[in-house]
């Protein structure tokens, strides 16, 4: 049997003489191999930026949250009352004079 040897570092291959539809099977497969590595690499680096992507998302709702429990934890409060009294209603305390001046 002919056979050929090359050397790679440590590695030794060994090319025994075969048909031409066995290396060509061997061609299509690693052909398929390099494709399917080359494809799950993409994979990966998508996957890595969207995961980037959640996690910045997740911050600013994490962030978005602390701003709405702060606000309902004042809600109750007379100072937050007041304050919604007088920039969303309009209103005013009873000791106060309003003067609204028209600008034209």
């Amino acid at each position: 049997m002919a056979e050929r040897k090359i050397k790679i570092g440590k590695v030794q291959i060994v090319f025994f003489k075969s048909s031409t539809q066995v290396l060509t099977a061997l061609a299509v497969v690693i052909l398929l191999t390099a494709a399917a590595l080359g494809t799950l690499s993409l994979v990966e680096h998508r996957m890595i930026r969207q995961t980037e992507d959640l996690r910045a998302q997740a911050a600013q709702i994490e962030y978005e949250n602390s701003l709405l429990k702060q606000y309902t934890d004042e809600l109750g409060s007379a100072k937050s009352v007041e304050r919604i009294a007088r920039e969303e209603l309009g209103m005013v305390s009873p000791d106060t004079v309003l003067i609204e001046a028209q600008v034209k």
